[in-house]
């Protein structure tokens, strides 16, 4: 397998994983029909998962997209794949978030001492950078030759 077949393969799995899993982590008792959540609150979480799938087609298409500058799609397929992840990393700091809510913060939704929506969050951006990396260096030499436009050595 190529390194941009790999790359191609690894954004297409994480698309299709962040499409799916927005919905199998938020669609239950604890989060859209918790009753101890507002309307308002609902609200926000089917935005959210929404907001998971527009971001899954985006990195679909810049992935599978022909047309236009290979780079510059390899980059909006990584933003557009880790935007949701970084938006869930760094959701923590807003004053009175928690990654759990207290009724459901046991042992069984923590990996290797990580909240598990963190620790998935994490484990999905490392495997956007593998593919990011992997669709990079293809492309190398090219890319290494010129930096925003202005050219750092003759070929």
């Amino acid at each position: 397998m190529t390194r941009r077949r790999a790359s191609v393969a690894l954004f297409t799995f994480i698309s299709i994983f962040l499409a799916v899993s927005a919905y199998a982590a938020d669609w239950n008792e604890t989060h859209i029909y918790n009753p101890r959540w507002p309307p308002h609150a609902k609200f926000h979480n089917a935005q959210t998962m929404l907001m998971g799938t527009l971001l899954a087609g985006m990195t679909l298409f810049f992935t599978w997209r022909r047309r236009g500058d290979p780079e510059t799609n390899l980059i909006a397929a990584a933003m557009a794949a880790a935007a949701y992840w970084v938006a869930l990393c760094l959701g923590i700091t807003f004053p009175g978030t928690a990654f759990l809510d207290p009724e459901f913060d046991d042992s069984s939704r923590y990996a290797l001492g990580l909240p598990g929506n963190l620790f998935v969050a994490i484990v999905s951006l490392l495997v956007i950078a593998l593919a990011a990396w992997l669709g990079f260096t293809r492309r190398a030499p090219r890319l290494m030759t010129q930096v925003g436009g202005v050219r750092l050595r003759e070929d």
